[in-house]
This record gives C-alpha cells, sequence and structure tokens, in this order.
C-alpha cells in the first residue's frame, strides 16, 4: 500500500511541475501545510501520548 501511495504522489508531483503556474503551486502548497496541521492536531487530540 506504501508503494502505491508513493508512485501516486511521485506521479501527481511530476504532472503539476510540468503543468502547474506559479499560482496554482503556491495554492496546493498552503492547502497542504493547512492539511497538515489540521492532521496533527487532530492526532494529537485522538493520540494523546504520542506528546
Amino acid at each position: 500500500m506504501t508503494m502505491k501511495v508513493t508512485v501516486l504522489y511521485s506521479f501527481m508531483d511530476d504532472i503539476y511541475d510540468v503543468y502547474g503556474t506559479s499560482e496554482e503551486s503556491q495554492l496546493l502548497t498552503d492547502a497542504i501545510q493547512r492539511f497538515g496541521k489540521i492532521s496533527y492536531q487532530h492526532t494529537c487530540y485522538a493520540l494523546p501520548w504520542l506528546n
């Protein structure tokens, strides 16, 4: 499963590098950063022993 996710991520990254504009790249970066913060907060709430 990890390999499938890695291949999909790599494929999407390559497509985005070729066809994406700098504005779209910034929007995607912002969205990924927001998602990471939300996921981290949720994980810390659900699994307090990780802190």
